[in-house]
């Protein structure tokens, strides 16, 4: 026989859900998204707007972000690059060995992103994150990140590999997201 409190508390209870819907479940956040999914990252910053785009974005400074391109005739093999402060970053090496042994530095503040396309494009490389997100993107090529690493930061840390080609990322435990392939 149940008692008469308990009885009460479950009547209460099936009065305040039909009255405000469903509870939430322990997975959803107070605005009714899932907190599944979700990083605990802070928004990216948008750099300011800039008069002059440096010379090393030799692809152009679109939306405030240095376009690097690394090709054949263009190459940054063995390279050090070091990615403007009051910029966004974006290293596209495309091309056989055009980026191996390359040394890229992102800026501390925005975001950085370095894309591997070809037979060793960024083998041996060293992306070094700044504070906010920093991402790699790996080819198809089996070599495209052939022993490339990433030393992740306190930002999001995120890598996206079309083959089986997989960079190292480096601390990225240390990272508020971590996106390995």
């Amino acid at each position: 026989m149940r008692s008469p409190h308990r009885a009460l508390g479950v009547l209460g209870f099936a009065l305040l859900a039909a009255c405000f819907g469903e509870a939430p479940q322990a997975d959803e956040t107070a605005d009714g998204g899932s907190s599944e999914g979700t990083s605990s990252c802070a928004p990216v910053e948008q750099p300011m707007p800039q008069v002059d785009c440096p010379a090393m974005c030799n692809g152009g400074c679109a939306e405030n972000e240095c376009q690097i391109l690394c090709r054949p005739d263009q190459s940054c093999a063995d390279a050090t690059l070091v990615c403007p402060e009051a910029f966004a970053c974006d290293v596209d090496c495309e091309g056989e060995g055009v980026c191996s042994g390359l040394t890229l530095t992102c800026g501390s503040d925005f975001a950085c992103s370095l894309s591997c396309s070809g037979a060793d494009a960024c083998a041996n490389a060293e992306q070094r994150c700044g504070f906010s997100e920093c991402s790699i993107e790996c080819g198809p090529d089996p070599s495209s990140c052939a022993g490339t690493s990433v030393r992740c930061s306190e930002g999001a840390c995120l890598a996206e590999c079309a083959g089986t080609s997989v960079p190292y990322l480096d601390r990225c435990e240390q990272a508020c997201e971590c996106g390995a392939c």
